[in-house]
């Protein structure tokens, strides 16, 4: 948290939304990272019905919330969403002012 007036705090806090199917050690990278920026670190996780997933979303929730059970500052929440609508989505869970986003090579 920073201060911006006296007595007034605002936690940094970061969405990272995707559909985490399943979930790769990039992706807790990014997340660990992401932990060491932020106050709080929102892990989005989409559900589109439209679309056959690898695994379920309960075992995808669980997987996650397992390998970040260390990271006592991340969050992991589920939205319905499809990829176009996914971030904003995830933006309207806890109002973050941040997203977190990593790249392929």
């Amino acid at each position: 948290m920073y201060r911006t007036s006296p007595g007034a705090f605002v936690t940094r806090r970061a969405v990272y939304a995707g559909s985490f199917d399943p979930i790769t050690m990039g992706h807790i990278d990014i997340v660990r990272r992401g932990c060491t920026l932020f106050d709080e670190v929102i892990i989005a996780v989409g559900h589109n019905q439209r679309k056959k997933s690898l695994l379920p979303l309960d075992e995808r929730l669980a997987i996650i919330r397992a390998s970040t059970a260390t990271l006592s500052n991340v969050v992991v929440e589920s939205f319905e969403g499809v990829a176009g609508r996914a971030l904003p989505a995830a933006q309207c869970m806890r109002d973050p002012a941040w997203v977190a986003r990593g790249h392929r090579l």
